[in-house]
């Protein structure tokens, strides 16, 4: 979403499938209402060490979910990868 400043892009024939099964669940589900989506960016993205050094990924993470085995994975990786297994 920071990419495109908040705005949500997606072809014809995808935005007319979404509004197809929205509407067709407003109609068949008495407990659904209509109303705002919002889109929170709450995740923390973390560098994840590959087994070259300086080379890996990014995992994205809810703040303070795992954050303590988060931190242990990428320190247990940097170990490995300087150290082998």
């Amino acid at each position: 979403m920071k990419k495109t400043e908040g705005c949500l892009r997606c072809s014809d024939i995808n935005i007319k499938t979404l509004k197809e099964i929205t509407d067709n669940l407003m109609k068949n589900d008495k407990e659904e209402k209509g109303g705002k989506l919002t889109v929170l960016d709450d995740l923390e993205e973390t560098f994840v060490p590959g087994p070259v050094p300086f080379v890996g990924g990014v995992k994205y993470t809810k703040p303070d979910e795992n954050s303590n085995k988060a931190e242990w994975d990428t320190w247990n990786q940097l170990i490995k990868s300087i150290f082998g297994q």
